[in-house]
């Protein structure tokens, strides 16, 4: 499975973003204090699954929202029931969503 894309907002630094992974390679460049780190940060919350901490919130008065689209194997097909997208059986939406 790969994320294909991914949609954030009021994270850290990262707000109203969206972002569009090259299924070969990526790679995150840029100066310095743009949210090089913090979108690192983010995609290893995400996968594993933890919950974020006061200090991630931009606004601690919205909720963080991700929002992870993901293109299966065909082996990984049917793994996760009916939670793929109607139009692509190999296509996942996963949305994260937490307020404090």
């Amino acid at each position: 499975m790969r994320i294909t894309d991914i949609r954030v907002n009021n994270f850290r630094n990262i707000d109203g973003i969206s972002v569009c992974f090259n299924p070969d390679c990526n790679y995150i460049i840029g100066e310095n204090n743009l949210g090089k780190s913090n979108f690192l940060s983010l995609l290893g919350i995400v996968c594993s699954g933890k919950g974020f901490d006061e200090k991630d919130y931009a606004d601690p008065e919205k909720a963080i929202e991700v929002e992870l689209d993901i293109k299966l194997l065909p082996s990984e097909q049917g793994f996760f029931g009916d939670n793929f997208s109607p139009d692509d059986a190999s296509m996942l939406t996963i949305r994260y969503y937490q307020s404090i």
